[in-house]
């Protein structure tokens, strides 16, 4: 019986196949690639699974079962009669995950042991079956093995005396095996066999470990099995004679997860190098940048002449450029790494339209061009999205409509898609048009239609791919239609959110909409003075001279410090910590940075307000910041009206009543 094949078959916790061997796929007449993932059920029918299905529910509650019973398959002529062995698998926690059935076919022992013809055909079949089991084994890369736990010694077959590098059938001493683990595993190995010996236990042992290979490489190896007991006797007394088990080499298995792990780290490395770069860059490029765009600001206010207001003008103009593109790297990078934030909340679409319309209108203008916005249809009162990532799409879209229109005009379509949750903004211009080859490559990165456009409109090819991918942020999408000759039509798409009892409005309703940004900005213009002194902190001197003079001209009074250690010991004077109302302090210096400046200042008990001042840019800049001890966050290069706003949150303000 030792040499008739086994069908070994491995089932997850929902009863579907994960593991057959070529003996178990044959039985059933189907190819082992066919059985992974289908039901136990669909492929041994109703009968079989109801006559065995109480003994496999009580496998998989962790009792390991071992029985007789009868199967019969449409293609076999007449049913057969099977041994079965359900072995419970258990992950580290101890809970069942799956089963081990092994079957083994017991129907010519049983039905012809007195029949010495049927017998000389049993030896022939034995041994072709044996030959079959001994092929599926090797093609499963798995050896069986057997314990004889009276005399000490282990039999293996020939895939695992070739792992274990020893002779095959041929009984070797069970303590030169143990010999053979790795010393590390040898004590879990050990353990796991004696709790099986246990009478109590279900018998059965699954265990991993390593060994050693005659060239020093590691090999993995999985071992599961039952130990078997002296039969009649009493429960308690009786005594575990052998056990039998099967070993499957996984060493591909932990050389793949390891690789894995590798190429994980490997990746992870690369992107905090990258941060960590795109990080430096933001903070080395905006710092300069402060100076560049602050002292044009200044200048702005001291020249009189109209060809010197020009050249400032041109300055502050390609500096703002600079700080575009850069933006657009950014942000092109956080979304990249998964690192953009999604804030959804309710707020009114046509809100969002009519700041676009305000802000773009001017440069339509420029180029003598209309720029209208149409609503196809009611729309609703509010969606649930994310209105500032909306309003950057559109900004761009239409952005780019304009730049590439050079007559005509350019056309926002508004239309509400109630039964999908979505609406549809189209911008469509009279522009030249795209041709389908260009539009392949529209919304890759760093690409644009063509060099030509490249060298007369600039820009970094960026701005379609970050809309596109925020769009699919929003649950949306970008398309472009275009005709050469014809103009284009970019039309985004974004999810609404729920839009029941939701009103709709019709284009002629007006509506009490927040303020726009230009709105903003006129109240902005009507601070008259600012009344306090604020500390300012930096290492870098032009910085320092213009927050200064951005000061002084709203009528405050400023103090500064190069380091977060000169900051402190001016707040522990007492003259000088009465008159300061706030601190600006930058995050980066040298001898005490701003982080370690604020924990000090919040440690000591200093509970006046500290404004951060950061070219770091990146995700989650801000969040450290206010983490840290710091008040409020600003960013380089200096805009005067958000930094004057911003003091303004702290200090007294003095508001024109326009």
């Amino acid at each position: 019986m030792n040499a008739v094949p086994l069908a070994v078959l491995y089932l997850d916790n929902e009863l579907k196949h994960r593991f057959t061997n070529q003996a178990y796929a044959d039985l059933v007449d189907r190819s082992v690639c066919s059985l992974i993932g289908v039901p136990l059920l669909l492929i041994i029918g109703n009968d079989f699974y109801a006559r065995i299905q109480s003994r496999l529910n009580q496998a998989l509650d962790g009792t390991s079962q071992r029985f007789r019973t009868t199967w019969y398959q449409r293609t076999w002529a007449e049913p057969r009669d099977f041994e079965l062995r359900f072995v419970p698998s258990t992950d580290d926690r101890g809970d069942v995950v799956g089963c081990y059935i092994i079957m083994h076919d017991v129907t010519f022992a049983a039905s012809t042991a007195h029949d010495p013809t049927a017998l000389r055909q049993i030896g022939t079949e034995l041994a072709k079956r044996e030959e079959q089991r001994r092929l599926a084994f090797a093609s499963a890369d798995m050896g069986s093995w057997d314990y004889n736990v009276i005399t000490g010694e282990v039999l293996l077959d020939s895939k695992a005396a070739e792992i274990f590098q020893t002779l095959p059938e041929t009984p070797v001493p069970v303590t030169e095996i143990m010999g053979k683990i790795d010393i590390r595993d040898r004590a879990s190995v050990i353990h796991a066999i004696q709790e099986c010996f246990d009478v109590s236990s279900s018998g059965k042992h699954d265990v991993e470990y390593r060994l050693t290979s005659a060239e020093g490489h590691p090999c993995w190896i999985r071992s599961f099995g039952q130990v078997y007991f002296e039969e009649g006797t009493d429960t308690l007394f009786r005594t575990a004679v052998r056990v039998l088990g099967l070993l499957i080499d996984t060493t591909r298995e932990h050389e793949d997860w390891e690789r894995l792990n590798q190429a994980v780290q490997t990746a992870e490395a690369m992107n905090r190098t990258k941060s960590e770069f795109l990080a430096n860059m933001s903070h080395e490029i905006r710092t300069p940048m402060t100076a560049i765009l602050g002292f044009a600001d200044l200048l702005s206010d001291q020249v009189e002449n109209s060809e010197a207001q020009e050249t400032v003008a041109t300055i502050r103009r390609n500096g703002e450029y600079l700080l575009h593109i850069l933006n657009e790297i950014l942000d092109l990078s956080k979304i990249e790494a998964g690192k953009v934030l999604v804030e959804r909340t309710r707020f009114k679409p046509r809100k969002v339209l009519r700041e676009v319309d305000l802000l773009l209108r001017e440069r339509a203008h420029t180029k003598h061009l209309d720029l209208f916005v149409e609503w196809s249809g009611p729309v609703p009162e509010t969606i649930f999205s994310d209105e500032t990532r909306l309003r950057q799409i559109l900004i761009n879209l239409v952005g780019n409509a304009i730049k590439f229109t050079n007559r005509g005009s350019v056309r926002i379509i508004v239309r509400a898609l109630v039964e999908h949750e979505q609406m549809r903004f189209a911008v469509i211009d009279t522009g030249e048009g795209i041709s389908a080859d260009q539009k392949q490559n529209l919304f890759q990165p760093f690409s644009q239609a063509n060099e030509s456009i490249t060298r007369e409109h600039g820009g970094t090819g960026l701005g379609l791919t970050i809309c596109q991918r925020l769009a699919t942020l929003l649950g949306g999408d970008i398309e472009v239609e275009s005709v050469v000759g014809g103009g284009s039509t970019f039309t985004a798409t974004i999810a609404t959110g729920p839009l029941e009892n939701v009103p709709m409005m019709d284009a002629n309703e007006t509506t009490n909409d927040h303020e726009t940004p230009h709105e903003r900005s006129d109240k902005l213009d009507s601070i008259d003075s600012l009344s306090g002194t604020v500390l300012i902190v930096d290492d870098r001197r032009d910085i320092v001279f213009i927050a200064q003079r951005f000061i002084e001209q709203a009528g405050g009074r400023a103090l500064t410090a190069e380091n977060g250690k000169e900051a402190i010991d001016i707040l522990r004077d007492p003259n000088h910590h009465a008159k300061i109302d706030v601190v600006l302090m930058d995050c980066s210096m040298p001898i005490m940075d701003g982080f370690a400046a604020v924990r000090q200042m919040r440690a000591e008990g200093f509970d006046l307000p500290v404004i951060a001042l950061t070219a770091n840019a990146m995700q989650g800049a801000e969040a450290k910041c206010l983490a840290a001890g710091y008040s409020d966050y600003l960013t380089k290069p200096l805009q005067k009206r958000e930094f004057i706003t911003t003091l303004a949150k702290y200090l007294h303000a003095v508001v024109s009543q326009t």
